[in-house]
Formats: structure tokens, sequence, C-alpha cells
């Protein structure tokens, strides 16, 4: 057993190193697992680590660009919060920082050697020649904005997390009749022949009489009942509108300009240019040649077999310490080396040198002191909240605390679950966190509910004035919207009842092609098709698919079409055997392992939380964002 499980451990191995780390870092991000205490001010601590905001930031500009080549330059990291991007980075961060730990605590390690062996096996790296192709290295680094020495580390990380999550996840296999049961499931094919009634004109039906459209109306309230409607009363303490109120100290800006100063710094970058080298004696040769005035080119043909590799334009952080060392100590038009890395010695050219700038204190002072007036309108208002309590534990109405505090006082005349009035318009002011309307209608009438907090640092109080429950609409308020209905169901139940007319034919016929003649429709027969993918084309819509599939060879169903009701005829079922496309049946089973192994290390990573806690700082991680250059 533990032998299966040390065998499907490798495979996991090499299927998390090429797929998470190489394709898109999907679980983990990049984090540095043996990263400690920071002196700036942690995003999360996860055990006795911490995750900066630097860490946070940099990959959450790496999604952002992503983003931005997917769909267009004018998504920005505004729109990526608000798609959740920003927490799915944090997680991925996390969850790697967690089985980072726990590897360490167990002792794993990984070797430069082994390091070196998974860089160059990758199968994203191999060139013509099925070797390792140092030109798709690098293109690689540089389209995701990653220097050398954040990939190694990357890799060291990874391999120590595979380690142990390939025990964890090794016995995640699947029964082969488990996948075949499901291929011939999803693949089994229905071939039909299909007829359509459809919806009459409109305009071809007379209006109701008073009786009819009265009777109508009361039949189907659910189509003119207004929803619940609430009346309430709200205490918000609004951050936003607090720090409008607050000017910073000049001292405090200042400070915070200090502290900020490497996050919005733009640093030196060099275009650099290499030759990679495996043997030392050749990398020293090499060396000596370019000093006696041989070009790179030259020697990289003569001593590696090929050209320069670009490394692009990089800053000194993007390397390997010992290599950027010496590629930023070089004047511009120089060799700097031969030096070592794992993955052998590098004789790197210095091209164009672009210095780094600073903003002036001036430039982002504005931004800065905006930033620090949120932050402590937020502290501002954690403090104002005991006042609160205080003040409505001594008998004093919400609206008389509201003044006292300075805080907004909302009166909402009517408003629905989804946030709007009457008119349906939206209702102006409300906080936008979920919290607030999941209050509002589950708080009891007459009762002051609790201070909730929102995840922009505000609070609010709400009592719930009234509560007007469903209401069925007035006929003379909806009876343009009630004529309309009703017509359309007249053409809806004549078309069903033609529907089931011709079927009932069909059944006496023996076909549904015949009877389809006779009431002048047109049969058409359609395509094999599955139970999920259909041809756009197709004339089968779902529902009758779905009949279909449960019906059998020579059975006549009937079923809702977008325009009228659709009858059909199953003509032939298509079995499916997988032993007829091996690739497919493989996918799947990958697939069902993955799934598998996914909910396993899923459960894994809850347990480890409770080995080391994690914490999460949400103002600092919603500074990410407003506090750096993104």
């Amino acid at each position: 057993m533990m032998e299966q499980m040390r065998n499907k451990a490798a495979k996991v191995v090499v299927w998390i190193l090429s797929v998470f780390l190489i394709a898109s870092f999907a679980l983990w991000g990049i984090g540095d697992m043996f990263q400690g205490r920071s002196t700036a001010t942690a995003v999360a601590e996860v055990g006795d680590t911490e995750v900066s905001p630097t860490e946070v930031q940099e990959q959450f500009r790496r999604v952002v660009d992503n983003m931005r080549a997917r769909l267009g330059n004018t998504f920005d990291s505004q729109q990526a919060v608000q798609f959740g991007l920003l927490d799915e980075v944090l997680d991925r961060i996390v969850n790697g920082r967690l089985v980072s730990l726990e590897a360490q605590r167990l002792g794993l390690g990984a070797g430069e050697a082994q390091i070196a062996a998974t860089i160059r096996n990758a199968p994203q790296f191999r060139g013509p020649g099925n070797g390792f192709d140092a030109n798709r290295y690098h293109a690689f680094l540089r389209q995701e904005r990653m220097g050398e020495d954040t990939y190694v580390g990357i890799v060291r990380d990874e391999i120590l997390r595979s380690q142990l999550t390939g025990a964890v996840v090794g016995g995640a296999a699947v029964p082969k009749s488990l996948v075949a049961l499901l291929y011939r499931y999803r693949n089994e094919q229905r071939v039909a022949d299909v007829v359509t009634v459809p919806l009459g004109d409109v305009s071809s039906i007379p209006d109701p009489d008073p009786a009819t459209l009265a009777a109508f109306h009361k039949e189907n309230a659910g189509l003119f009942t207004a929803p619940e409607y609430r009346k309430a009363v709200v205490l918000y303490l609004d951050p936003a509108e607090r720090a409008k109120e607050i000017k910073p100290p000049e001292e405090r800006i200042r400070e915070e300009y200090e502290h900020r100063l490497p996050q919005i710094s733009v640093l030196e970058r060099r275009k650099l240019s290499q030759i990679l080298l495996q043997d030392e004696e050749k990398a020293k040769q090499a060396a000596e040649a370019l000093k006696q005035g041989k070009d790179l080119d030259t020697v990289a043909k003569e001593f590696g077999g090929g050209g320069p590799v670009d490394l692009g334009d990089l800053r000194q952080q993007d390397l390997p310490k010992d290599i950027a060392e010496a590629a930023f100590k070089a004047e511009e038009g120089s060799i700097a080396g031969p030096v070592k890395s794992p993955l052998g010695w590098h004789l790197i050219r210095v091209g164009k040198i672009t210095p780094g700038t600073t903003p002036s204190y001036d430039e982002v002072r504005g931004r800065i002191s905006d930033d620090l007036a949120r932050e402590l309108a937020v502290d501002a208002l954690i403090k104002l909240t005991a006042d609160v309590d205080d003040s409505l534990a001594g008998g004093t109405t919400l609206e008389a605390t509201a003044e006292k505090v300075n805080a907004r006082l909302l009166r909402i005349a009517a408003i629905d679950s989804n946030g709007r009035d009457r008119n349906g318009s939206p209702v102006p002011g409300i906080p936008s966190d979920p919290k607030f309307m999941q209050q509002l209608f589950s708080s009891p009438v007459g009762q002051l509910g609790i201070l909730e907090e929102t995840a922009q640092g505000g609070f609010f109080l709400i009592r719930v004035e009234e509560s007007e429950p469903p209401t069925l609409r007035p006929l003379d308020e909806v009876r343009k919207e009630a004529i309309e209905a009703w017509k359309r169901t007249q053409l809806s139940d004549a078309a069903k009842k033609k529907a089931e007319t011709v079927a009932a034919a069909a059944r006496q016929a023996g076909g549904l092609a015949p009877a389809a003649r006779t009431a002048e429709l047109e049969a058409r027969t359609s395509k094999p098709f599955t139970r999920f993918i259909r041809d756009p084309s197709s004339p089968v819509p779902d529902a009758l698919a779905a009949a279909l599939f449960k019906a059998k060879p020579g059975e006549i169903v009937v079923a809702p079409a977008e325009n009228g009701t659709a009858i059909g005829e199953l003509k032939q079922i298509v079995s499916a055997d997988p032993a007829s496309n091996e690739d497919e049946r493989k996918q799947l089973q990958s697939q069902l392992e993955s799934a598998i192994a996914d909910d396993i290390l899923g459960q894994y990573l809850v347990a480890l939380r409770k080995h080391h806690p994690v914490t999460v700082n949400r103002q600092a991680l919603d500074s990410v964002v407003s506090g750096g250059n993104l």
C-alpha cells in the first residue's frame, strides 16, 4: 500500500510542478516559504510567518496583467477587486504558506541539483531537440514578469509542497468501472424526429372580457405580486464620510511616505543578455575570450553552441543574489561573470541602464493623506462604537444616539430585498455590504438589531419600523401587463393543445412524420445529440432533449419550446463505448482523480489551519490596491 502511495505521489509531484507551478500558480501563489516576520504591516499571519503587502501586490499585479491581456487595457485593479481576485490571490499565498510550513516542520528538503533537474526537465522549456531551451525558459520569466531568483525559490517550495501533498492525495484513485459508467452517460447519443408547433400572433387574440381578466389576475397572483417592503431607521457610521473630516498630521504623512518608498519607487532596470555554460573551465575560457575583445555573440556560438539569451529589462531583485550583484556593479556595455547558479555558469552582458526613480513627497502626498484619513476614520469609528453601545444601553433612542455621535441617520420609507424602492430605483446611501440587506430582512419588527461592521470598516445599526408582506397589486394598476400575459397564455395553451393532438395522432399512425404532414407541420430529423452538448442549429430544445433521454425508441414526447411547443419521436439510441476513444476516457479519469484529489487537499488545508493559525488584516489587504502603484 505504501509503495502504491509513493508511486502515485511521484505522479502528483510531476502534475503539481507542470500544472500549478509552470502554468498558473493557481493554488499556492509564489510566496517564499521561509519568509518570517517583516517590518511592514502584514496582510496576513500564517503560523509564525507574515504575508507582506509587497508579496500580495506583486502577485495581484500579475493577475491584473493577465486579465488585461484577455479583456483589454480598460480592465483595472479596482475591477479585479470587485471580481474577488485580490482575495483569491491571498488565499493562494496562504494555502502555499500552510503547506510550506508543514513541510518545514516535517524536515522535508530540496537540494540545488534537484531544483536544477526539475527546471531542466520541465516540458515547457524543452527545445526542438527535446533538451532544455534557455530561450524558452527566459521567455517564460519575462512573460510572468519574474526574476530567476524568484522562480528558483518557487521551484524549491513546490518540490517541498509536492512531497507533502503527494502523500496526502496519493490514494485518489478512481475505479475503472466508475470511469466507464460516467463515460457512457456523458457520451450516449440520441436521434429524434422533431416537430415544433409555433406560437401564433398576439394581435390575433382579442382582449379578454373583464370577468375573464379578473379571474386570470387572481389565479396568477404570483405574476402580479409586489415584493415584501420594509420601513426602517438606520444609524450608519460611514468611514468615507468621516475621512472627509480628518486631516492627518504632516509628520504622520511623511512617516508613511518613507514607509511606502519601497513600494512606490521605480527601481533601476538593466537590459541584460547572457551565455549559460555548464562547464566551469569553459566559462573561464569564454570570459578570457571576452576580455581579449571578442564580442558576446561570437563567444556564445564558440562555447555555447548558440546565440546569447536575452534576459529582458530586469531589476536587481529579479535575479539571484550573486548574479544580481555582478550584473548591477558592471558598467553599461560591459561583461559580468562568470557567476555560478544552480543552472550553471553565467556570463552577462549589460545593455541599456534605466535609472530608478522615486516620486517626490509632494507628488504622492495627497494620495497618502487620503489613505491615512480613511485609516484614522476606521480607527475612530471603532472607538465610537463603544459610545453608541453606552448611549443605547442608557436608554437613549437610536435617533438621539445618531445625533450624539454625529452618525448619519437613514430613514428608509420602503425597500425590497434587492435594495430598491417602490419605483424600482436603488435606495441611495445604504451600506453596500451584503450583510446590511441580510440583517434588514431578518430583524424582527420594532426591535433594535446588533451593531454590525461592514467590509469597508463602517458600522450600521437597524431598527425595522414596518414590514409590508408581499401583496397582490390591484388589477387596475397592472391591467396592461395582465392583458399581455393572458394573451401569451392563450397562445401557449393553443400550441400545447395542438401539439398534444398531433402527438396522439402520431401514436395512432405509428410515427411522427406522417402525423406532422397531416397537420401541415414539418418534421426534422436531428443530428445525434448528447445530454449536455448539442449543435446550436439543432431543432431539439433543452426540455425536449431531457424528455427524449427518458424515452424508449419509438416513444413520442411533448415538451415546451422557446416559441411554442415541441414534439419528439425517439428514433435511435447510440451507445458510447469507452474503448472507442481512449484519449477522452483517460481525460475523464484524470478529471475525476483531480476532483477527488482537490477535495482531499481542501480538507487537508482546513486541518492545517488548526496547526498553523491564519489571521487576515483586511485593512492592510485593501491598502494593497490603494497604497501601491498598480
